[in-house]
């Protein structure tokens, strides 16, 4: 069966799905990996509908930090990132996850530079072997640092619920024996 005329193959990039000469794909290394995709009347799709692939992020001019208009006088410039989602983040090459792709934070933007920290879970030591007293049912309250956004907890790949940032998750459904990982995502909240 013959290709319409108004369909053709185009290069496209990766994680943004954008054609290969877009704009966006022309500036900060955007274009990750390329693919072929069918284009409809020169019209390139999206490839995931999942969340924002682009985030744009003002830079101050001075210092190349990631800044917002809110904490910084300087000059600044807007400049867009492409980013895969974050459910892929465990399992990217370490340049491609968003620690490594966004600029470093300027102190003076304190909420930007908690984005920066490496999530971790605080409520319970790795490791950690937890008894109960004759039969009684345990009680977990999870919290963790770093990141940003809501935190979003599972044990063993089972959804718990979410927290926000500074909160905790009451964890109450721990039967003798089953938790052998608890583990964490966060996402940040969407601005304006």
């Amino acid at each position: 069966m013959p290709v319409p005329e108004n369909v053709t193959q185009e290069a496209i990039c990766w994680p943004a799905g954008s054609a290969v000469g877009s704009l966006l794909n022309q500036q900060n290394n955007n274009c990750m990996r390329q693919r072929q995709a069918w284009v409809i009347d020169g019209q390139v799709p999206r490839t995931l509908h999942s969340e924002a692939l682009q985030q744009t992020v003002w830079r101050d001019q001075a210092t190349g930090l990631r800044v917002e208009p809110a904490c910084s006088d300087g000059p600044m410039q807007q400049q867009q990132y492409s980013l895969w989602p974050r459910q892929l983040e465990p399992w990217l090459v370490p340049e491609w996850r968003r620690s490594s792709r966004l600029p470093e934070a300027s102190s003076a933007c304190r909420y930007l530079t908690g984005e920066q920290q490496t999530i971790r879970i605080t409520s319970l030591p790795d490791d950690a072997q937890l008894l109960s007293r004759s039969g009684q049912t345990l009680q977990l309250d999870l919290q963790a640092q770093g990141g940003s956004g809501n935190r979003f907890w599972y044990d063993n790949g089972r959804y718990l619920g979410h927290s926000s940032a500074g909160g905790k998750l009451i964890y109450r459904d721990i039967s003798r024996g089953s938790i052998s990982s608890v583990w964490l995502m966060s996402r940040a909240m969407p601005t304006g």
